[in-house]
């Protein structure tokens, strides 16, 4: 038909040649991609992307899986865009990806199979007055570039560290010449915007260790660093041992081979939304009671530390199971035996060193329990396997810190200079670092009425910022029972993250009691998290409406300053995910408020006259300057610009002993000359001095400076 353009769901040898243009569908076998399909069927059909592609800024892992997948096919620029506010300047890979489609409508880029391609090519196109573009390999990924000298994309993938001079959005581990920690079995999107050295980062670390945590704001920075590939890992369940594994079982003491309706074989379970691949291991139920075992022959490596690693758990329809007795021994020495009936995972670490270089005989077994009722003992042993880790060497990592911490996790964050800092530490490890006072609890003490700050985490990149309306307190009815709460759905492919920075008064007891709710609708399930200082506290997953009650312990952090996060995670899906933390309450028995935040005015409360790290920063327009005065003394700030210029002066007045930290007590600047005229963006020191008396007579002056940033 003249005039009509014919398009299928599918690119295949069947309808190609009756096709204009077709979609074309990732394929999870990368070695089985290979640029002569697009011969084939280029003088037909043009390829593009499958029509269900997840946005790059969304969901920007799963979308560059496509890519790989692409970048082999010559496969049109494809982009689904949700929303308006996926166009935003801040969303990098939208418009990386929208400047390339503009620069294939331009020159109208094909596929150029009439010349020699060379090695490093993975593809190459001809515009239609000759124009070249061409995606190439690099070291460390890959590189689309288009006519014009100009960069459509590139991407770094399977390395920890890439030379360049290229940033990663919202990514804080780089130098002068290369991007730091980055994760090899994930794919980064690099940008043309400049590398900010002005901002924290960390700017030295070793080939091989990752930052698989990432999260900085002003009041706190917290990374996870760890090694990659760097411990001997036995799986259980690979063919390999798996050949080698003996199964059957045992009654009234004696082993039989496996019959009466055990099982012990591979297959895959998922609970409460979480799946993995799995033992089921159901004892024998046909007429008797026994045990259902399976045995495996290992060789143990000469290894510091080796430990067993597993989940137990029952499988979905097992309500009506009274228990399993989950049994490990080695050489016939029974390690771990627990009874469990729960529809969840629980994870298991054996310690296993004491066997290390030996070769040994682990079983495995499962028992219906002290009741020998065998009814819906479908019970599964998740992803065993046994890790050997190298031995504990310290690992050294430099960072770069506009602003001297408060306080640093782990202590052993050395200063040597101009804003450089050295840790040496062992791997893998949370590093947490403080830059602003918490906010004073005073329980019962309602974290939805605090400071907050509310952010997103997609893979290993966090930035500011909410989705759905995430982070707004909010009063919600779900199931009949209003709650006061915070909104927190989470975002597709990754997660909601409330941080609160908190100073726990001394206390007998403390304890963080809330409440989870998922509204009614259409979600298949929520996780719930509470991380305290980078650390997973609780964890639970629903995808049942309503309100589910918890509370963990703070009672190891009384007397100290942490950081407590919320952080909500979709199952597979983002639809419906109307997740609320409500009654957010800490309590405790016997506290005694000596924290500085409030009032401290004896000498013995303030060791040292100090000037701390102004809050937020950068800010724009306005910032607040803590300190705190060892001595009774007239405090005054001076501001000044980068070339020494006085901007303004603040005269405090006269202040007793105590601590000046809360946004009540410390010094305020709304980021305005002495004229009361707006300063421009850049660099600011601002310079904090004292003049104390004791008796009328003046008994010592104190002056210190600092850096800011007003970015506007």
């Amino acid at each position: 038909m003249p005039g009509v353009i014919f398009s299928g769901e599918h690119l295949h040898e069947v309808t190609f040649f009756r096709e204009s243009f077709a979609q074309r569908w990732k394929l999870p076998a990368v070695s089985t991609l290979h640029p002569v399909s697009a011969f084939l069927f280029s003088p037909y059909t043009v390829p593009y992307g499958y029509l269900g592609l997840p946005n790059p800024d969304r969901v920007p892992q799963l979308y560059q899986e496509y890519l790989d997948s692409y970048e082999k096919w010559g496969v049109l620029p494809t982009l689904r865009v949700w929303s308006v506010e996926d166009l935003q300047p801040d969303r990098t890979g939208t418009q990386k990806l929208i400047s390339i489609a503009r620069a294939w409508q331009q020159f109208d880029l094909k596929p150029d199979f009439e010349t020699d391609w060379g090695p490093e090519t993975l593809f190459r196109y001809v515009g239609q007055d000759g124009e070249i573009a061409t995606l190439s390999t690099t070291d460390g990924g890959t590189i689309l570039h288009l006519p014009q000298e100009d960069t459509g994309y590139q991407r770094v993938f399977g390395v920890t560290q890439v030379r360049t001079d290229r940033s990663l959005p919202h990514w804080h581990a780089y130098n002068e010449t290369t991007l730091l920690g980055l994760d090899p079995e994930k794919s980064y999107f690099l940008s043309d915007t400049p590398r900010d050295f002005s901002q924290l980062h960390i700017n030295a670390l070793p080939a091989g260790v990752s930052v698989t945590k990432s999260r900085v704001t002003a009041n706190a920075a917290l990374f996870r660093l760890e090694k990659i590939n760097d411990s001997h890992e036995i799986d259980l369940l690979s063919q390999l041992h798996l050949l080698h594994l003996r199964s059957g079982i045992v009654v009234n003491g004696q082993e039989l081979p496996q019959q009466k309706g055990a099982t012990f074989r591979r297959t895959g379970i998922s609970l409460s939304g979480i799946h993995k691949t799995t033992i089921w291991a159901s004892p024998p139920y046909q007429g008797i009671s026994g045990d259902a075992f399976g045995e495996w022959e290992l060789s143990l490596p000469e290894s510091p530390k080796i430990h067993l690693e597993f989940d137990i758990g029952l499988a979905e329809g097992s309500e009506n199971s009274d228990g399993v007795t989950f049994i490990v021994s080695v050489q016939g020495n029974e390690i771990f035996r627990q009874h469990y009936n729960q529809q969840r995972w629980k994870h298991i670490s054996l310690n296993l060193t004491p066997y290390q270089g030996q070769q040994v005989t682990l079983r495995f077994t499962t028992n219906p329990g002290p009741n020998a009722n065998t009814s819906w003992d479908w019970a599964n042993w998740g992803e065993p396997k046994i890790i050997a880790e190298p031995p504990d060497v310290l690992t050294k990592v430099g960072f770069f810190l506009p602003n001297e911490p408060i306080k640093s996790f782990p202590d052993t964050l050395r200063h040597t200079g101009q804003g450089k800092y050295v840790l040496e530490t062992e791997l893998p490890t949370h590093v947490l670092l403080l830059f602003q006072p918490g906010q004073q609890v005073v329980p019962p003490y309602n974290l939805r009425d605090a400071e907050f700050v509310a952010g997103l985490q997609s893979d290993d990149i966090f930035r500011l910022g909410s989705v759905w309306g995430s982070g707004q307190p909010t009063i919600i009815t779900i199931g009949g029972v209003q709650k006061r709460s915070i909104f927190a759905p989470p975002p597709e492919g990754g997660q909601t993250v409330l941080q609160f920075l908190l100073s726990l008064p001394q206390a007998e007891k403390m304890m963080f009691s809330f409440s989870i709710g998922l509204q009614d609708g259409c979600s298949d399930g929520v996780l719930f998290k509470v991380l305290v200082n980078g650390e997973t506290q609780f964890e639970h997953f629903t995808d049942t409406p309503g309100w589910t009650d918890a509370h963990i312990s703070l009672s190891e952090f009384v007397g100290e300053t942490l950081l407590l996060e919320l952080v909500t995670d979709p199952h597979e899906k983002d639809d419906c995910d109307w997740a609320h933390w409500g009654n957010l309450l800490i309590t405790a028995e016997d506290a005694r408020i000596e924290a500085p935040n409030r009032t401290a005015e004896t000498h013995q409360s303030v060791r040292e006259t100090k000037l701390l790290s102004n809050y937020p920063n950068p800010f724009n327009p306005e910032t607040w300057i803590p300190y705190q005065l060892a001595e009774a003394a007239d405090v005054r700030v001076k501001i000044y610009d980068a070339s020494g210029r006085l901007v303004r002066t603040i005269a405090v007045g006269f202040k007793p002993v105590g601590y000046y930290l809360t946004r009540e007590r410390a010094v305020y600047w709304d980021g305005r000359n002495a004229s009361g005229e707006p300063v421009a963006s850049g660099v600011y020191f601002y310079t904090l001095s004292t003049e104390s008396t004791r008796d009328s007579v003046t008994a010592g002056e104190f002056t210190a400076t600092r850096r800011m940033l007003i970015r506007k």
